[in-house]
């Protein structure tokens, strides 16, 4: 698993009630791409009740999130090996440049046997947050991410402890915040999903290019 986060980096519940500009997305992007999962049913934690709708931009980068997501790119069973990257999108806290980060990672490495979980956190706009309440906002969203994904972890066929996050610009920033800040979990909670650990076994913030190093490599 660290030898696969570092070579990322080198890259530079239910099923959501999809929003218009998820349905875009996923045309787009062609009829192959899995959709979304809620982080959290129904509304999430500080929801804003009156936020403007998701947009689909220029080169489809996502932009006015207010309800947070998972989207799992899953490698074919034959080739898995257990192992996933939670990939954290980047675009200065105001967006995710989708296509260009996470739908390239997974085209990289699912053939690898390596599951990729894009994680769309929320963003400004529509929260008008200092960059230190974003960052507190979207660490929200990274630990559930990681717990959603374990809780689904005998479903998608991933182990547990081979869970890692890996990011690219504020991605890479939000990536560094739960490296310092996971938890262990609430064994106390009355969602089981909140019960588990968010702590990630590697994390890596880097640049591009080593996706096109031999398999061989990322063993």
């Amino acid at each position: 698993m660290r030898t696969v986060l570092f070579l990322l980096c080198l890259l530079a519940v239910s099923h959501a009630e999809l929003t218009p500009s998820e349905r875009e997305l996923m045309q787009q992007l062609g009829p192959d791409t899995p959709e979304p999962i809620l982080l959290w049913p129904g509304k999430p934690p500080q929801f804003l009740e009156n936020a403007a709708p998701e947009v689909i931009a220029e080169n489809q980068r996502i932009r006015s999130v207010s309800v947070p997501t998972i989207t799992p790119y899953l490698p074919p069973k034959e080739k898995n090996h257990g192992m996933a990257v939670v990939v954290c999108a980047g675009g200065g806290y105001g967006g995710h440049d989708w296509k260009t980060h996470v739908v390239y990672a997974a085209q990289v490495f699912n053939p690898m046997g390596i599951a990729v979980i894009g994680l769309k956190y929320r963003t400004r706009p529509p929260h008008l947050l200092p960059n230190e309440g974003i960052q507190a906002l979207t660490l929200f969203d990274a630990k559930r991410a990681m717990r959603l994904v374990r809780h689904r972890a005998a479903e998608w066929d991933i182990d547990p402890a081979k869970v890692g996050i890996a990011g690219y610009s504020a991605g890479a920033n939000l990536a560094m915040n739960l490296a310092a800040n996971f938890d262990l979990g609430d064994p106390a909670a009355t969602d089981p999903i909140d019960r588990l650990s968010s702590r990630l076994r590697q994390s890596r913030a880097c640049q591009r290019d080593a996706a096109h190093l031999p398999h061989e490599q990322i063993r």
